[in-house]
């Protein structure tokens, strides 16, 4: 009879149910033994035999401790009942299942646009953390994003960005060790609630004391922009005036969007169906209107996102509010997800 090879075991949880998976090339494979020594003495801890016509045998919860190193290895049975030599010897360690969690109670409301992820891991019997990632979902549980295998540290952490308001989202972080157990907080749900997105810019310095260092979290970029006049008019020296007729400010060197993208603007006293955002990615023009109108209610605003390309034109409108006052500054988010846009507007200090 041939010999049936046992797959290498990575470490597993002795208070799990376990699966050993074997091939086998011959006759139809009706029973298999398996045999599992402590490594220390050799002695047998488990010698059972299971009828199945399958190419594993299922090790159950409980037959082994955790902590300890094993070695195992596996016959098969033929329909004659006739017994195979054994195959090659696998060795392996049971680890009780480490736990890995973060900063983030279930339902939490998040009341920010970003949530900064703080992760600690933890093993009774020293099993070591390899690497983790984290994944986002949306409130159906479908991926958003999934960020790259981050190697462990003894500091762990991200922050998740561009969240929308009033969204539910979960988020879990898998870890896996140095045996390649797994490891994971489940999916852990959120919602998000806020008046104004928040805007990375600022470096942030954290001092990180066990290993001596400090982490600068930088979200900003050098963007070079352009002006008409040459030199712009500056009100209180954090806005540029662009009240006057050809007045404009753009930026075009320093970076460039492709696909799904978040923006945020902040204006105050725009103008009535004038162009008061124009953008493009080379193959669509972007342009964002301040707009009135009488309605039932009386005389409202609303801002209107316009996109053009060779084939079409798509508008979006913002929920009606009353107009503006000149001393009344507003946030406009703009996202693109798949093809489609959407635009909405907070009051700032609203």
């Amino acid at each position: 009879m041939s010999l049936p090879i046992l797959a290498i075991q990575s470490s597993f949880d002795a208070l799990n149910d376990r699966r050993f998976n074997f091939n086998y090339q011959g006759n139809q494979v009706f029973k298999n033994r398996l045999i599992v020594y402590k490594a220390s003495d050799n002695s047998e801890i488990y010698n059972q035999i299971q009828t199945s016509f399958t190419l594993y045998h299922t090790l159950p919860a409980n037959s082994l401790q955790n902590g300890i190193q094993y070695s195992a290895k596996l016959s098969i049975f033929d329909k004659d009942n006739i017994e195979s030599d054994f195959s090659n010897s696998i060795a392996f360690t049971c680890h009780k299942t480490p736990v890995i969690t973060i900063n983030v109670p279930n339902n939490l409301i998040v009341q920010n646009s970003y949530l900064p992820i703080n992760v600690v891991y933890s093993s009774s019997d020293g099993e070591v953390l390899d690497n983790w990632r984290l994944i986002l979902y949306d409130s159906g549980h479908s991926v958003i994003k999934s960020t790259d295998i981050i190697l462990a540290s003894s500091s762990m952490g991200t922050t998740i960005n561009g969240l929308e308001n009033s969204k539910q989202y979960y988020v879990e972080v898998i870890g896996t060790t140095v045996n390649k157990m797994t490891c994971t907080t489940g999916q852990i749900a959120f919602s998000v609630t806020y008046i104004e997105p928040t805007v990375f810019s600022q470096v942030i310095a954290t001092n990180i004391p066990e290993d001596g260092v400090i982490k600068v979290e930088s979200h900003m970029i050098d963007i070079e922009g352009k002006s008409v006049p040459d030199s712009p008019i500056y009100i209180n020296n954090n806005e540029v005036d662009l009240t006057t007729s050809g007045s404009k400010v753009w930026f075009d060197n320093g970076f460039i969007i492709n696909g799904d993208f978040t923006e945020q603007y902040v204006l105050r006293n725009p103008l009535p169906y004038q162009i008061c955002i124009n953008t493009t990615n080379g193959v669509e023009i972007m342009t964002v209107k301040y707009m009135l109108g009488d309605f039932d209610t009386g005389e409202k605003a609303y801002f209107l996102l316009e996109v053009k390309n060779k084939v079409l034109t798509v508008r979006v409108a913002t929920e009606i509010f009353d107009p503006l006052q000149v001393s009344q500054s507003v946030y406009l988010l703009i996202r693109r997800v798949n093809n489609l846009y959407a635009i909405k507007y907070s009051l700032k200090g609203g």
